[in-house]
């Protein structure tokens, strides 16, 4: 167990590292003309640095999407430490090459990537609990976050795939399942280690450096500087209970009625989204539509209010399945981890014994929801879902409800500004290869565009950072509305020369 003091003590060690590290380095602070000494650079690590002459290079400059592994970074640093990453910044601003952080690489357009140094935080994944106060490692993957809570009967807001790292996903804002019940894990956060662009360690909280720890609320990963570590306030959640229903394709449209109004006005304690899904979008297949979600309050609470949304539809659900746990137990099995170890819980080549597949090529497109979709726009919604039918391709419609206690807050109050949005929407389409054919890749662009405005008259005219589109022309005003603003002034103070900079940065 880590106490409080204990935190802190590590906090100044780490600062004081990295300042020794950054005085007694001037050698690799210093420009080479015959380009950047990563020798010199390794040998003031703690960690590892793999460059692509090493054996370890293929898999280092990995991350989820198969789809990126043609980008090549000049080195991979594996940090152990705030220093390290102040170590790693520090050269590459002298080398005058560009610097990306990594936490579980997630994210959608491989912003986690780049032709320089990739500053890796995944080693950095300790969680421990003091009380009900939780730090964990900027790299801690909901994998590691759910084990390192084991039997503590303590929840965070996690996310929906057990390989997401804490870097992206907090400063995002961060929804899941516990949404309703436990806010954005954003909303959790009480401070947080950053290492800025000058290398420089600070601590950002409500008492220090109040506005970075406002921008880190819902601004984004990547954009202020490398968290190393997080402090968080966790809430007892002792079971969950997992359900799913799924009805037959000609059944949609009142399922999804249903749904929006029954989510909606349900208990905080309640979380749930429907799917449609084309695994095979080839002429003929009948795609899948079910809704499942979880609950966390008392398990016999749960059927009645399954069979207040059975009423709603207006038709038998074809199967209905309710599985009580734990809390750690549910969520392991939603993960498909149950019948895994931590290590086999993760991506295929980051650990020994990784299991998790990588994906191919994939093309996503989302929006925010303040009231229900009505039912023209609903029908509109199928018809957009189903057409233009090609084999191999795979088509996936999410919803998940939002509001509870992450819609207690203003919409100012963090950076996450969706403070009035009832659900959010992912639209996705993938391709099993990273490398698919243009014509593949154009037809699933414009599938999911078709869909995209089919919804979005419907919509709030906001997008989820987290769930990044990479063709949203007023991607800033969508991700952060008024907040806009205030995160570019806290962008210029903290990176004024804007080094943390990929195609939807800050700016």
């Amino acid at each position: 167990m880590v106490s409080r003091r204990a935190f802190i003590r590590a906090g100044a060690t780490a600062t004081l590292a990295a300042a020794t590290a950054t005085t007694a380095l001037p050698a690799v602070l210093a420009h080479a003309a015959a380009g950047p000494n990563w020798a010199l650079l390794q040998r003031h690590l703690s960690g590892t640095l793999v460059l692509p002459t090493d054996t370890a290079y293929t898999t280092a400059k990995q991350i989820s999407w198969t789809e990126y592994d043609t980008v090549q970074p000049a080195a991979v640093a594996y940090c152990q430490s705030a220093a390290d990453v102040s170590t790693c910044l520090k050269f590459a601003r002298a080398n005058g090459i560009p610097a990306t952080p990594r936490s579980g690489g997630h994210s959608f357009m491989g912003f986690s990537l780049t032709t320089g140094l990739v500053i890796d935080v995944s080693r950095l994944n300790s969680v421990t609990a003091d009380g009900n106060t939780v730090t964990m490692g900027g790299g801690a993957l909901q994998i590691d976050t759910l084990s390192g809570l084991s039997g503590t009967g303590l929840a965070l807001p996690g996310g929906l795939f057990p390989t997401v790292g804490a870097g992206g996903f907090i400063q995002g804002g961060g929804l899941g399942w516990q949404t309703r019940h436990l806010g954005m894990a954003s909303d959790t956060l009480q401070s947080a280690c950053v290492v800025l662009a000058d290398g420089t360690v600070v601590t950002a909280s409500p008492t220090q450096n109040a506005d970075l720890f406002w921008a880190l609320r819902g601004g984004g990963g990547g954009n202020f500087g490398v968290v190393t570590s997080y402090r968080m306030a966790a809430t007892p959640v002792p079971t969950l209970s997992r359900f799913s229903l799924t009805w037959t394709w000609d059944r949609a449209a009142d399922v999804l009625t249903a749904w929006q109004q029954w989510a909606i006005a349900s208990p905080r304690l309640l979380s749930s989204g429907p799917v449609l899904a084309l695994f095979d979008a080839a002429p003929g297949n009948t795609p899948y539509l079910g809704v499942s979600g979880v609950w966390m309050g008392d398990p016999a609470d749960l059927p009645p209010l399954l069979d207040a949304l059975v009423g709603e539809v207006g038709h038998a659900p074809s199967t209905r399945t309710v599985n009580d746990d734990t809390y750690t137990a549910g969520m392991l099995a939603w993960y498909n981890c149950g019948n895994l170890t931590v290590p086999q819980c993760h991506l295929q080549g980051t650990t020994g014994d990784g299991r998790i597949s990588r994906f191919g090529w994939s093309f996503d497109r989302s929006r925010l929801f303040g009231a229900a979709i009505p039912a023209t726009g609903v029908d509109a919604l199928l018809t957009a879902f189903d057409a233009d039918r090609v084999a191999g391709h795979s088509r996936f419609i999410r919803t998940i409800v939002l509001g509870g206690r992450a819609n207690d807050l203003a919409r100012t109050d963090t950076a996450y500004v969706h403070r009035d949005s009832e659900f959010v929407m992912s639209i996705a389409t993938g391709l099993p290869t990273g490398t698919p054919s243009a014509a593949d890749q154009t037809i699933a662009r414009n599938w999911a565009g078709h869909v995209f405005d089919t919804v979005n008259p419907h919509s709030n005219g906001e997008s989820y950072v987290n769930y990044l589109d990479r063709v949203l022309p007023d991607w800033a005003d969508a991700y952060y509305k008024e907040n806009l603003t205030r995160l570019r002034s806290v962008k210029r103070h903290y990176d004024p020369s804007n080094f943390f900079r990929f195609t939807q940065s800050i700016t």
